[in-house]
């Protein structure tokens, strides 16, 4: 009993962490982009104090650089030319540190790594889910994009597709989703060959299933 709630956990966890951080990268924009780094900021310090030891203990060097990049970005707001968008350009770079701060934060009961690349895989695939129902049925991306455009207008001209040719998804460049899904595939067959568990293994295939489709869709013609 105990191992199936702790397995519901970390699930549950896991796909709520990965929702969450899709709704991050949607609101990263520069119509949202001042007040959703303010609460990833606020998020970040509150959870970093509460957790320092962790902070301490699981720092690694693609974070440490990270920080220094976003430290010198924010440095150099203080004598760029551009003003204001050099300030949107380091409230970029700030939700990201967070972000990342937070997931290495968060997770407690299962492996930290793996936590962390079970909900980017997740994250991609759903992603991939929104964007390819988003040139069909619309059953997943109508509501999502509904609530978007209640907070920001980037969204409004989203078409799906980059002249009928190729899938440009709800980040609307084709590229950026190319990638997005890429890394997804990659993450998810590692998972699934590293799983321990048939449950864990299914969830990781199911996973790598959407990003193979959505890597695929995203390179055709």
């Amino acid at each position: 009993m105990a191992n199936f709630n702790h397995k519901i956990w970390r699930w549950g966890f896991c796909g709520v962490s990965a929702v969450a951080l899709v709704s991050i990268i949607c609101f990263n924009n520069a119509d949202t982009v001042k007040w959703l780094g303010m609460v990833m900021m606020i998020a970040t310090l509150v959870t970093g104090i509460w957790r320092f030891r962790d902070l301490l203990k699981r720092m690694n060097p693609v974070l440490l650089m990270l920080t220094l990049i976003t430290a010198m970005g924010g440095i150099s707001t203080a004598y760029a030319l551009s003003g204001k968008f050099a300030l949107q350009g380091f409230l970029y770079l700030m939700v990201a540190l967070c972000t990342s701060v937070l997931l290495t934060l968060i997770p407690e009961k299962t492996t930290p790594g793996r936590f962390v690349a079970t909900t980017l895989a997740a994250a991609a695939a759903l992603i991939g889910l929104r964007s390819l129902d988003h040139v069909s049925t619309r059953l997943i991306s109508a509501p999502a994009l509904s609530f978007l455009n209640r907070f920001t207008t980037v969204f409004e001209g989203v078409a799906g597709v980059e002249e009928q040719v190729r899938l440009t998804s709800i980040l609307n460049m084709p590229n950026v989703f190319a990638g997005c899904a890429g890394l997804g595939v990659l993450l998810s067959l590692g998972l699934a060959m590293s799983a321990t568990e048939k449950a864990e293994r299914r969830f990781d295939l199911v996973l790598l299933y959407i990003n193979s489709i959505g890597f695929f869709l995203a390179f055709s013609m």
